[in-house]
């Protein structure tokens, strides 16, 4: 009888599949690249936290509790708040056709919205040519990042006729990845 108990424990424990973890603030994201034909000059990113992470946050930043932020509230707890985000360089990672590339967080800005708390980011990719791809991934799943709908993603500028941006789960240094932005020139559509 024990060695049945064994043995089904044994085999229940070997087929099933791993437990992952459930993130604790879901992100909506808007993507706006800034383009000069086959290259991005840079990009907007705008995070919207769920409801429940938004609530937390709004009070966290209205201090004096009458309703609304200003701008002093926001700046007083912005280091204290996205500091550890920027540690982890805003779960941001963007990479070249040669497995690197050269950019950095410009501008952070804190956005309050009737229903939503957000955060707009604006980065510098120094002229990055394509193919080069850029994600949101959060290893430890507190975050889980997913694109807006529809219209996620926007262009401003030149783009070659050749390029296109494809939007999906990573590949290669990127797997497991979902929030995913590649851009492709000369690739046959």
């Amino acid at each position: 009888m024990l060695r049945k108990f064994l043995m089904s424990t044994f085999l229940v424990l070997v087929i099933s599949p791993p437990v992952l973890a459930n993130p604790d603030v879901w992100v909506t994201t808007t993507w706006h690249f800034r383009m000069a034909e086959q290259s991005a000059s840079g990009f907007t990113l705008e995070w919207t936290f769920d409801p429940f992470a938004s609530s937390y946050l709004f009070t966290v930043f209205d201090a004096d509790g009458y309703g609304t932020v200003t701008s002093e509230e926001a700046q007083a707890k912005e280091d204290g708040l996205f500091a550890p985000l920027a540690e982890e360089d805003w779960y941001l990672t963007i990479l070249g056709s040669d497995e690197s590339a050269s950019w950095h967080v410009q501008h952070v800005e804190p956005v309050f919205e009737p229903e939503n708390f957000g955060l707009r980011l604006t980065v510098s990719l120094n002229d990055l040519q394509a193919p080069f791809v850029a994600s949101l991934h959060d290893d430890i799943l507190f975050f889980d990042f997913s694109f807006a709908g529809d219209g996620f993603l926007t262009v401003e500028g030149p783009v070659d006729p050749t390029c296109r941006f494809v939007a999906g789960p990573g590949t290669g240094a990127l797997e497991g990845h979902l929030s995913t932005i590649t851009l492709r020139c000369g690739d046959p559509p």
